[in-house]
């Protein structure tokens, strides 16, 4: 079932049984002119909650257009069934007031919102089965860098980036296996290919990586030498690598050989660096 109502001061649920037995909901909220915006429309949504049946909704889709104050996390807790839910926040302009989401079979998650209120919610939230979370934001919003835990993300299986300019201080995450970075800058890529040199025993259960640009070369190929042939047993080799284009066939062959788990002939590092691709476009004497 598909709810929309764009104007919550003329929603009202007459004739609604007491309880909606349907398994997913979709909701737009946008709203103008009130003189006290949050209060009306966190009361006119636990209206519209009050009919829809907790046991049975497994799937959440809401959409708050201009909010500025709170989003109504309690509301969203009642439904103990949920699985996925998806929270869009757009043309936010001042910090929220977040009460901790507890969904205890939420597997799940999508948030648009901008990067501090990612991080609030994603530090304070009590959702032990939660596997799956992509994070998309707007490139507009600046922010310190998000900081995701294991302490409150245990069975991360798969994180997902949807913003080009990535603000993540990378932490240890041990469960996580799928690592998309598919809308991040190139820098990006390579700041998290070099953290993967150093640490990659943060991140020993990861076998796949999708970068959304290329990141430097000499780094990418020097984190699968790493990564693959660690004497270590308790760090996973990596084995899918998705990249946004064509890769030449000297590049092609040797990450195709590294992923199997096989060392050969490359480029030297010198090579495929950065440095070295500048200097066959300008003269490095001046």
């Amino acid at each position: 079932m598909r709810s929309t109502d764009d104007n919550l001061r003329t929603f009202r649920p007459i004739g609604l049984p007491f309880l909606l037995p349907i398994r997913e909901f979709r909701i737009r909220v946008h709203w103008e002119g009130f003189e006290s915006a949050t209060d009306t429309v966190t009361e006119r949504l636990g209206i519209i909650y009050q009919h829809l049946d907790p046991l049975t909704l497994q799937r959440l889709f809401i959409f708050y257009h201009d909010l500025e104050e709170e989003l109504p996390i309690a509301h969203i807790n009642l439904f103990r069934n949920i699985k996925y839910l998806s929270i869009k926040l757009i043309n936010v302009t001042s910090p929220l007031s977040l009460a901790p989401l507890s969904l205890p079979v939420l597997e799940d998650l999508l948030l648009t919102m901008p990067p501090g209120t990612q991080e609030t919610l994603l530090q304070e939230m009590e959702c032990p089965k939660l596997m799956y979370i992509s994070l998309d934001g707007n490139d507009n919003w600046t922010s310190t860098p998000i900081v995701i835990s294991d302490s409150t993300l245990e069975w991360l299986d798969s994180l997902r980036w949807m913003t080009r300019d990535l603000r993540w201080e990378i932490t240890s995450l041990p469960n996580l296996r799928t690592l998309s970075l598919r809308e991040v800058r190139s820098i990006r890529c390579g700041d998290f290919c070099v953290h993967m040199i150093y640490r990659p025993e943060d991140f020993p259960s990861l076998v796949e990586i999708d970068f959304g640009d290329f990141p430097e070369w000499d780094l990418l190929i020097l984190f699968l030498e790493r990564r693959n042939f660690l004497p270590s047993s308790k760090v996973a080799k990596l084995r899918e690598l998705t990249l946004p284009t064509f890769v030449g066939p000297v590049l092609a062959y040797t990450l195709t050989e590294l992923l199997k788990g096989r060392l050969s002939f490359r480029p030297s590092n010198q090579e495929l660096s950065i440095a070295s691709l500048a200097s066959s476009y300008w003269d490095s004497s001046w």
